[in-house]
């Protein structure tokens, strides 16, 4: 779909580089890091009643609950009070009895199709649940959408959602009001988002964005998340697999071509930062999208000078068709790249 036209003159004068970077291939294959290992996706089938972009980022935020809960209960800057912090501890340690208590605990349910039903107190509540670990927990999914100026709906943000299943679970570990509950949600959810960084393509609306929740620790990786619509494909496993740590290195000054190089070792963890959306093409039917941010991986010290150098990039594609009137991702089309691109590689091939 993209356009790939040149004038005669730059295929001519390219055609030697072409030459030269094909029988350059076989030797710089190793500095090339293209993973297509399968991405998760969540979506409608976990619980036969959810399809929407907002349940979607509910699933995920149930399915990675111990990582926000973590980052509070780990962290000197979660303002959490000793009954709040017990509270949390107790949601956290009931957390695989809760997943293991058979079925699926998370339902969605509508109080437009089901008056009352989530009514508690007088009030329309966004979710419900019992009191004993392993309830369901209820979602209103009439609360889980905002209607914005220009008509668009937009979906609950990843924070809400956390601050929202803290809540329900809270209410499995004691008679805790609406009100304290509430509070904790909110200040677990306030924390983690200080380690989300969501880089939607327009402003105002997560329609197309990428998610990266990085972690507490060096030692640990982060969750890549794209939002596609009415998707949400985890492509953690995918980018963990792409880093890699530096070894022998002989730079090569021209961007679009890899460094000589031979990664010597996988690395302990990762940060993903600084993304923004480098090449977009869209038309009716297809859509073409590439985010690009920084990679600092931490690697053992034997390795090079380049470790944790901010000139060390990740690039993540991916497409979209449309079918039946929705978006779909093509998951076998995610490509995730590393590369090092420093500002010295001032020669840009026309190709």
């Amino acid at each position: 779909m993209k356009s790939n036209s040149m004038s005669l003159r730059s295929k001519k004068s390219s055609a030697g580089l072409k030459f030269w970077i094909l029988t350059m291939s076989l030797v710089l294959a190793s500095t090339l890091t293209s993973v297509t290992a399968h991405a998760r996706k969540f979506g409608g089938d976990e619980v036969n009643n959810g399809a929407g972009l907002a349940e979607r980022i509910v699933l995920y935020a149930y399915d990675r609950l111990p990582v926000f809960m973590n980052i509070c209960l780990q962290s000197n800057n979660c303002k959490i009070s000793g009954d709040e912090r017990a509270v949390l501890s107790q949601i956290a340690a009931s957390y695989a009895a809760e997943r293991a208590s058979g079925g699926q605990q998370i339902q969605f349910e509508s109080e437009s199709l089901k008056p009352g039903f989530f009514m508690i107190d007088g009030v329309v509540r966004m979710a419900k649940t019992g009191s004993r670990v392993g309830s369901p927990i209820y979602v209103n999914i009439d609360l889980l959408y905002t209607l914005q100026g220009n008509g668009r709906r937009e979906a609950i943000p990843m924070s809400d959602a956390v601050a929202l299943l803290i809540h329900e679970l809270g209410h499995h570990q004691g008679a805790y009001s609406h009100q304290d509950l509430d509070y904790l949600g909110v200040k677990v959810a306030s924390l983690a988002q200080n380690h989300m960084q969501i880089t939607p393509l327009l402003p105002f609306t997560n329609t197309v964005a990428l998610m990266v929740l990085n972690p507490l620790t060096e030692q640990a990786f982060p969750d890549v998340l794209i939002y596609a619509h009415e998707e949400v494909i985890d492509i953690s496993a995918q980018f963990r697999a792409s880093i890699k740590c530096p070894g022998f290195h002989l730079p090569i000054p021209i961007g679009g071509l890899p460094d000589l190089g031979v990664p010597l070792e996988k690395p302990r963890g990762a940060t993903y930062n600084n993304l923004f959306w480098e090449d977009i093409d869209v038309d009716a039917t297809e859509q073409e999208y590439e985010v690009k941010g920084s990679i600092a991986a931490t690697c053992q010290e034997r390795a090079t000078i380049f470790t944790n150098n901010k000139d060390y990039k990740i690039r993540i594609s991916f497409d979209a068709k449309k079918k039946d009137g929705k978006w779909f991702v093509d998951e076998n089309k995610i490509r995730i790249e590393q590369k090092y691109e420093p500002w010295w590689k001032f020669i840009i091939l026309p190709f």
